[in-house]
């Protein structure tokens, strides 16, 4: 299957500004509800500063302009419905952030993101949200939504969520967040393309009703790196409802058991891609549970390993390579250079020659080469036929994958899919050979943030004290 290029995901920015500030939670604590620029009400009411209340409606970008809301320092905000970019043409955003922030919605009430304009909510460090109603992300047409819900004890408490009701929604749980639904539709209208991505150990979603990926529109959902996406209740999990959406896709990076829980059937009516994480150990595993397995003409890609009869996912061993190895690398798992470079092979891809070489290059385009290989191969060339993974290393922020086909100067962004960062490699599915390069930014760790603040503030008491003693 065929599918269109797009640039790989990146890490959101105000996640690691959040987390980084958390740090710092006793110099800066401070409970407020922040509204800037265009909302309803206007900024300057009394609404905001008193934690509003049950029976007012709540527009963070309306047709005055754009708009942003920060709720911080375990402040709390109650509201009727709310929206997050209202209109065509506006740009809104709204941070929940820090432990006990939240905004709670009134019984029956919905938050969507994205109504018609371009809209984004960030929940982190221990914030929250609790919504009873149906919440849309990019509900119209044109209309973008974009959740990054992360850390420990973060989370959202929703009614329905529906991804791309008619426009462009995308959520990604991550670093131990959490989201409990009452239902979740990715891609509910024709139309509509909804993404959902958990990632992350204790990273969950956890619904009570069908889930459908793929309900009309195109749905996809990506689990990775001891994430868990599940039903509950006895509820399906549907990949493609009826067969009749225009996609459905499920991707597992596998890393463990348990990964995507059905408590009833799990029905795979259009595409599942089940990968060999690069540091899974060979085995057998179970990342994909259900009361039943059911679907029509719904298929199992594998890389690295196999699909077997029992609905489990067989990894086979890395193997460390050198030079050139021949065969028939279908599943294979190949590793270069000390498993700074490993290869997963599609099911299918068969017989042919495979190499790849260390490149030394330290930069494209003013960014940072973190590792870059050429990648060699006589195999029939296909959508996404190599799961490559590269060693980057940890805290890597702002990365991209570039690409250049042989004895070619110029670099592109690669038409990379499946991509996911684990902490330590870069994964991507690549559909021909030629270099690879991933570039990104080494984030220091909050503490070394807290140890640079440190040092700067006893600098300035040194120089303020030299100043006075002049």
């Amino acid at each position: 299957e065929n599918r269109s290029p797009r640039t790989p995901s990146k890490p959101n920015e105000l996640a690691v500004i959040a987390a980084i500030l958390s740090s710092f939670a006793t110099i800066t604590a401070q409970a407020t509800v922040t509204p800037t620029g265009f909302t309803t009400p206007d900024s300057s009411d009394a609404f905001w500063s008193s934690g509003g209340d049950a029976g007012t409606q709540v527009q963070v970008g309306n047709n005055s302009g754009d708009g942003s809301l920060l709720i911080e320092g375990g402040s709390t905000l109650t509201s009727a419905r709310g929206f997050i970019a209202n209109l065509t043409g506006i740009t809104a955003s709204v941070t929940i952030t820090g432990s006990g922030s939240a905004w709670n919605f009134a019984t029956g009430e919905f938050l969507n993101i994205g109504q018609e304009g371009n809209g984004t909510l960030l929940i982190a460090s221990g914030g929250g949200l609790s919504t009873e109603g149906t919440s849309n992300i990019g509900h119209s047409t044109d209309s973008i939504g974009r959740v990054t819900i992360t850390g420990v004890s973060s989370y959202w408490n929703a009614g329905s969520i529906f991804l791309g009701n008619s426009g462009d929604g995308a959520v990604v749980v991550s670093n131990g967040a959490t989201i409990t639904s009452g239902g979740i539709s990715l891609g509910r209208s024709s139309g509509g393309t909804g993404s959902l991505v958990v990632t992350g150990s204790g990273s969950s979603v956890t619904t009570d009703t069908i889930s459908n990926i793929g309900f009309a529109g195109s749905g996809s959902l990506t689990v990775a790196n001891g994430g868990s996406y599940s039903t509950t209740a006895n509820k399906n999990i549907i990949v493609n409802r009826n067969g009749t959406a225009e996609s459905g896709m499920v991707n597992v990076h596998v890393t463990n058991n348990g990964m995507v829980n059905a408590t009833g059937q799990f029905q795979n009516n259009d595409t599942v891609n089940l990968f060999a994480s690069p540091t899974l150990t060979a085995g057998t595993y179970t990342p994909i549970t259900a009361s039943s397995f059911t679907g029509t003409e719904g298929v199992y890609n594998t890389w690295g390993g196999e699909w077997n009869g029992s609905n489990e996912y067989v990894a086979n061993t890395v193997s460390a390579s050198t030079g050139t190895v021949s065969g028939d690398l279908s599943s294979q798992r190949l590793s270069y250079d000390s498993a700074n470079f490993i290869a997963a092979f599609r099911s299918d891809v068969g017989t042919g020659d495979f190499s790849a070489t260390s490149l030394n290059i330290s930069d494209i385009a003013a960014e940072t080469v973190l590792s870059a290989y050429t990648v060699s191969s006589t195999l029939t060339e296909s959508a996404d036929y190599i799961y490559l993974s590269l060693l980057v290393g940890a805290s890597v922020d702002e990365y991209s994958i570039y690409f250049r086909e042989d004895d070619q100067q110029s670099w592109s962004i690669a038409a990379a899919e499946n991509v996911n960062y684990d902490g330590e490699y870069l994964s991507f599915t690549i559909s021909q050979a030629g270099d690879y390069a991933a570039t990104g930014t080494i984030i220091p760790e909050p503490s070394t943030y807290a140890l640079i603040l440190s040092l700067g503030v006893f600098g300035a008491l040194i120089r303020r004290k030299r100043a006075t003693a002049r």
